[in-house]
């Protein structure tokens, strides 16, 4: 009925099908020419753009490896090996061709990739893993700069990393690379050497002649040492056009140093120092900085000690412990960043040998008021929320440093712009007001669970103890997910009253109350009562 007929798929304009292939990754393209001769052709003659993101290459044991990348297939791994001489634990990581001569297999597929690649490269390895096989390596980037010499393009990459045993392995490499496109460049040594605490020498004559060498922007050569006695120009000089170098020089002139010094004077650009960046660049600075690496700062100079005082970092800490021991205090305190830190701050003479091992111990003759300037720099800093907040009394001996302790916390806690916000506090008290002391200092809303118990070491268990609760039952229970108090008698009288009708809200709670004969709390003996929303 109609006279138009659909073009097949290779009676397809060549607009319409590079289009097709752009949405192809590197393994499809090269199955289309599996699928007949006249799809053979059209990739062979149009090589479509496989356009990877990173190539390396590696000369290693009993063969070669090749890992690409790309946006759409993510990584894949090679490994061109003699027969028999792969281990079983190489075919679990990547794809295994084992060949009595793997070498021409190799350079036929990376003869392949090279010439379907297009658009530029992040990253081009060519890596060398031991020096025994600088023969196959040397093979290896003989036939890499034959490929780059006969593309109609320059390839381009924005980082050049390759082994080199001399210039003139890199020579081979540099000069056929599109410089333009290449951020940085390393040049290292074999990947395992055994003579790494000989320096090796390396003339980089050749490689400050090119044309384009003043267009990189980084330049690493530390693996190697370079002699500037043996040029006539001054070594140091040539590299002053390039933003990072890094060299290692057998010997350096005084000349050398005061043109390095000089530098901001030969350029427009003054930079920042640390101390002149903007609030919200030193912000960002101290963002990733640890607990020890922020007070760390404060050491450094005044000014910085001032900053860090007044715009006092978040030290991001999630949990801290405060207990007060035998002979003194414990603070614990654990971050991301830096892990768990145990200080102990005992009187001089009371910490026993294992004590040191197990932490940072700080002794001195009063150890409590060392104790509370720590804490309250530490309470004082805090920004974000904690997963938990401790405080533990050990033994019912040192309930007077523990009241002192709680005391000291409740004004550090009164005296912040914004409460502090904890998922679960924990702590000792021997009455409701060691309670009251700190649970209305803390932003409620924070809590998703409140545990509150004796002494550590308590050594009446048996002798339940009594504690008014009228203080702590008016409080807003809604805001609290989970309260566990089973460690104290609690007055019925009060519990009731609160939890008889529809105050219980939201709120998980567990108690001990007294005997009651009436229905519901309890049998005439202490029971426990639990509302589960």
């Amino acid at each position: 009925m109609f006279d138009y007929v659909l073009p097949t798929l290779l009676e397809m304009p060549e607009i319409v099908m590079n289009q097709i292939f752009s949405y192809l990754d590197v393994k499809s393209i090269f199955k289309m020419q599996k699928v007949c001769h006249q799809l053979y052709n059209f990739v062979e003659d149009q090589k479509p753009d496989i356009r990877l993101t990173s190539i390396e290459l590696k000369a290693t044991t009993y063969g070669f490896t090749c890992f690409i990348s790309s946006e759409l297939s993510g990584n894949i791994q090679l490994k061109y090996l003699k027969t028999a001489m792969a281990c079983p634990r190489m075919r679990e990581h990547g794809i295994l061709l084992e060949h009595d001569y793997p070498m021409p297999i190799f350079f036929e597929d990376i003869g392949r990739l090279l010439d379907f690649q297009k658009s530029p490269l992040r990253e081009l390895e060519l890596v060398l893993k031991y020096k025994k096989y600088d023969s196959e390596y040397g093979q290896m980037l003989g036939f890499v700069e034959n490929l780059l010499k006969n593309r109609s393009k320059k390839l381009r990459t924005q980082w050049l990393w390759m082994s080199a045993l001399d210039q003139s392995h890199v020579m081979q490499i540099l000069p056929n690379i599109d410089f333009c496109g290449i951020g940085r460049i390393t040049v290292a040594d074999a990947v395992v050497d055994y003579d790494k605490d000989v320096d090796q020498e390396m003339e980089i004559d050749e490689i400050l002649g090119l044309k384009q060498f003043n267009e990189f922007e980084k330049l690493d050569i530390t693996k190697f040492l370079v002699d500037s006695e043996d040029y006539e120009e001054n070594v140091v000089e040539k590299f002053l056009d390039i933003s990072e170098v890094y060299l290692k020089l057998k010997k350096i002139t005084i000349e050398d140093l005061k043109m390095i010094r000089n530098l901001e004077e030969m350029s427009d650009y003054v930079p920042h120092t640390l101390l002149e960046m903007p609030e919200i660049v030193m912000d960002h600075i101290f963002s990733y900085l640890d607990v020890k690496s922020i007070f760390k700062m404060q050491k450094v100079c005044l000014q910085l000690h001032n900053f860090v005082s007044e715009r006092k970092p978040d030290i991001r800490l999630t949990s801290l412990e405060l207990q007060a021991t035998t002979y003194g205090f414990i603070c614990k305190i654990s971050s991301e960043r830096s892990g768990k830190i145990l200080i102990m701050y005992l009187k001089t003479g009371m910490a026993c040998p294992r004590m040191r091992e197990n932490g940072i111990l700080l002794e001195h003759d009063h150890p409590m008021p060392v104790f509370f300037k720590d804490i309250g720099r530490l309470l004082d800093f805090q920004k974000s929320p904690l997963r938990e907040l401790d405080l533990v009394l050990e033994c019912k001996q040192f309930d007077s440093e523990y009241g002192q302790m709680l005391e000291f916390v409740k004004n550090t806690l009164q005296n912040q712009s914004k409460k502090l916000k904890t998922q679960w506090l924990w702590m000792s008290a021997l009455d409701e007001s060691h309670v009251m002391q700190i649970l209305p200092n803390i932003e409620l809303c924070g809590i998703r669970r409140f545990t509150l118990s004796n002494a550590v070491v308590d050594y009446d268990r048996d002798v339940d103890q009594k504690m008014g609760s009228d203080e702590i039952l008016e409080l807003n229970f809604n805001d609290i997910e989970k309260m566990v108090a089973t460690e104290f008698l609690v007055d019925s009288k009060d519990f009731k009253r609160k939890f008889s009708g529809q105050d219980v809200g939201d709120s998980r709670s567990v108690f001990k109350i007294e005997k009651d004969n009436n229905p519901g709390f309890g049998d005439g003996k202490k029971c426990e009562f639990r509302k589960i929303r």
